[in-house]
């Protein structure tokens, strides 16, 4: 065979394979040009959702099909990854569900509970022995007692709150906690700042009595009876006679 006869098959052959290299590029490309646009789920957020909030499809995101090119890498297709977790910040329509914008409550605000967003919060500092010798935790209810020591009439005690949520607890406070008089003056080892979540009308008799009087905290769990606790208590409802060595006459005035 001559050398211009195997020259002309070797060209002929060079040029099927760079055909079939050719066409192969062109298709490949054709199929990435139309996987971009291929429909893929992902959760997209279809209502405000604020920093706190938790996911739920159907209410503030909902499942949609978007190109593949228009998918933000990492986003979710499913809510089972953030389903135990709150967004750390506010999301708002459009975004798509990434796990990172997702974090458990307690490392968002360092609350262990969901405080509803009707109520508001408020912190009063207490000795230990106000809060059940530094026991109570976040998620606790909680009854709340007034005593007070008035310049005219007797000394009292009420409840004045009943099932208030503990939405915080700070321990080991350095700074003095309330004293009996109420005016925060006498340091107490081992005192806390306790949070409550509670209406604003609440919070203003939480505040009135940490500053006129003396708060104590009691728990208050699901079956706890609570009947009873209606009425002021002064030394009159103790009876005739003294009660630790006080007289009736000896709380007035």
């Amino acid at each position: 065979m001559s050398r211009r006869v195997i020259a002309a098959i070797v060209a002929a052959l060079l040029a099927v394979v760079g055909a079939v290299l050719i066409a192969s590029y062109v298709i490949g490309a054709d199929q990435r040009a139309l996987a971009q646009y291929e429909p893929t789920p992902v959760l997209v957020v279809t209502a405000d959702i604020p920093a706190g909030g938790a996911l739920a499809v159907g209410e503030n995101a909902e499942l949609q099909e978007l190109p593949a090119a228009a998918v933000v890498p990492g986003a979710l297709s499913e809510p089972d990854p953030v389903s135990d977790l709150v967004a750390a910040t506010d999301l708002i329509p459009g975004e798509q569900v990434l796990p990172q914008r997702f974090v458990s409550l307690e490392d968002l605000s360092g609350d262990v509970v969901l405080v509803p967003d009707e109520l508001v919060q408020v912190t009063v500092l207490l000795a230990p022995e106000r809060v059940l010798g530094g026991e109570l935790a976040a998620g606790d209810t909680v009854g709340v007692v007034l005593s007070v020591a008035p310049q005219v009439g007797p000394y009292s005690s009420e409840t004045i709150l009943h099932r208030t949520l503990v939405s915080r607890v700070q321990a080991n406070a350095d700074t003095p906690a309330q004293d009996d008089e109420g005016d925060g003056a006498t340091p107490a080892p081992g005192s806390q700042f306790i949070t409550l979540a509670l209406s604003a009308a609440d919070a203003e008799r939480v505040v009135w009595g940490a500053e006129h009087g003396t708060l104590w905290l009691t728990l208050e769990r699901e079956d706890s009876d609570i009947t009873g606790t209606d009425d002021v208590v002064t030394l009159d409802d103790f009876g005739a006679g003294t009660v630790a060595g006080f007289t009736a006459e000896d709380t007035e005035s």
